[in-house]
């Protein structure tokens, strides 16, 4: 009997150290997401200032300098377009862009048409464009889906390039991304906010560890 009631005790005095100790433990708490591009802004120095519109034809440009904004650090960026000389517009235009940040590595693609732009006969070429962008935020804890809208101002021609352009969102947070294979099939790539275009996409993005952008 005596033993019996210090098994009692012992097991009372378990359980309430149990209680303790589950009463301090801290739950475990989900990495954040990134911020969006919301007030992210690229600029670049180096093209002309100005140009003539007296000329149809393609373009295409490089560029790279300062981001500031939730990225800060650097970017390059390489576009191409179409210059409408009877409407002065942009009948075709895409852009690929890579921010190098300490808060993450952000690499994504833009485009649209329309706008105002115009072209010389020496190649000199500038432009406004608001279009659409999709990025992938790459950071430690994982790599997310960001889309909104980019206002591009750019001049571009033989001495260079200078390039201004601004992004806002249009989500409130960043989507997670497929972190693994089986994430992508049957037809689970559909749930990561429209970063993919098909199943092969999202499973590449996964193979490469982000390297391969989304096409979505």
């Amino acid at each position: 009997m005596v033993l019996a009631a210090g098994a009692r005790r012992v097991g009372r005095l378990s359980l309430s150290i149990g209680v303790v100790f589950a009463a301090y433990v801290v739950p475990a708490v989900a990495a954040a997401s990134p911020a969006t591009l919301t007030g992210e802004t690229l600029s670049s120095t180096g093209g002309p200032g100005g140009a003539r519109c007296d000329r149809s034809g393609p373009f295409s440009y490089t560029a790279s300098g300062t981001a500031t904004g939730p990225f800060p650090g650097t970017f390059t960026e390489t576009g191409t377009g179409t210059v409408n000389l009877a409407t002065r517009t942009l009948s075709a235009f895409s852009a690929f862009f890579t921010i190098h940040s300490a808060a993450g590595t952000v690499t994504g693609t833009k485009g649209g048409s329309g706008g105002s732009v115009c072209q010389d006969t020496s190649g000199n070429t500038v432009g406004v464009l608001r279009g659409p962008y999709q990025a992938v935020i790459s950071t430690p804890t994982g790599s997310y889906n960001d889309r909104g809208n980019a206002n591009t101002t750019f001049g571009t021609g033989p001495s260079g390039t200078t390039l201004n352009e601004s992004f806002t969102s249009s989500l409130t947070q960043p989507v997670l991304i497929s972190t693994s294979k089986d994430q992508c099939k049957h037809g689970a790539w559909q749930n990561f906010g429209g970063t993919f275009k098909k199943q092969g996409d999202c499973v590449s993005f996964v193979a490469t560890g982000g390297k391969n952008p989304p096409s979505g």
